[in-house]
């Protein structure tokens, strides 16, 4: 499986027929491979931390069960974004002291465990609130039994030292289990974790190519996700002489440099391949639409 920062694997296979509007050139017609991609996408909750060191931190200072309770859903949380970014150290788990004087969701305090973590970015763990009560579990014979339920109110936030938005986001969790709240943490925790980890979901590209030549090597590369290695063979085909060569090379290297995360680079290919390739504008306005998303 190949990996990268915004596609982990690839499915590729070679269309049948000629792309069509494109004219006959090169000694034979460009032709379009299709590309499936695993692709990254935003996490739920907007939060991107690739490429950045996290810090989670809990507070010591509470009764036994709530002490148990934070943490397990710290180190649950904790599990669940080193799982979800292949690209991310292990998120480090910090412990402090809680005082009423301080309002830890604060700006200034989150900032201060910004210095003292030495991380990007910070998850707090709040004060949970918990209780215990009693339902009624209504078995497969039809008998009911008794049973002790346990509900949770999570308050947590997190401030990325490094992101677009320079704020504290605050939010809540809260749910209700009947097993041991204390060990259920951990999988609580792990839940919280899910809105602030990547999601991934297949799309399809198209690669312009010609039959012949290095056209086919670059066409391997991009099968196997060797993006550099595609460029440099299209990077030759940009000194043609005949546009359209010049201009189907400039959309692959467009579409290489989306894969590698430089969006910008790619709408500036695109420009230069619409420029010598007119026929191809349809593929070039989808793939921009694309880059300009991911922006």
């Amino acid at each position: 499986m190949k990996t990268s920062t915004f596609f982990k694997s690839a499915n590729c296979v070679r269309a049948l027929a000629a792309v069509a509007g494109l004219a006959m050139a090169y000694s034979c017609s460009p032709q379009l491979y299709q590309a499936s991609f695993e692709m990254k996408g935003k996490s739920s909750s907007g939060q991107d931390l690739d490429g950045k060191s996290v810090a989670v931190v809990y507070f010591e200072n509470q009764d036994s069960s709530a002490l148990a309770f934070s943490q397990n859903v710290a180190q649950g949380f904790s599990e669940a974004l080193a799982e979800g970014y292949e690209d991310v150290e292990s998120p480090e788990i910090f412990v402090l002291d809680y005082s009423d004087s301080t309002d830890f969701s604060s700006k200034e305090a989150m900032s201060d465990m910004i210095l003292y973590t030495e991380k990007d970015v910070v998850f707090l763990i709040g004060l949970p609130t918990l209780s215990s009560g009693t339902g009624v579990q209504t078995n497969d014979d039809g008998s009911i039994t008794a049973v002790v339920t346990h509900s949770y109110t999570q308050p947590f936030c997190c401030y990325n030292s490094i992101g677009s938005n320079d704020e504290v986001e605050a939010y809540e969790a809260s749910g209700s289990v009947s097993s041991d709240l204390a060990k259920s943490g951990l999988t609580i925790g792990k839940g919280i974790a899910e809105s602030f980890v990547p999601t991934w979901s297949t799309e399809t590209y198209g690669i312009i190519y010609f039959d012949k030549g290095k056209w086919l090597n670059a066409l391997d590369y991009c099968e196997d996700c060797e993006w550099l290695k595609a460029m440099d063979i299209y990077m030759e085909y940009t000194e043609s002489e005949d546009k359209v060569v010049r201009g189907c090379a400039s959309y692959d290297i467009a579409l290489c440099c989306y894969m590698l995360g430089n969006f910008e680079l790619c709408l500036e290919w695109l420009e230069q391949a619409e420029s010598d390739y007119s026929s191809i504008k349809t593929y070039c306005n989808n793939l921009r639409k694309k880059a300009k998303a991911r922006m």
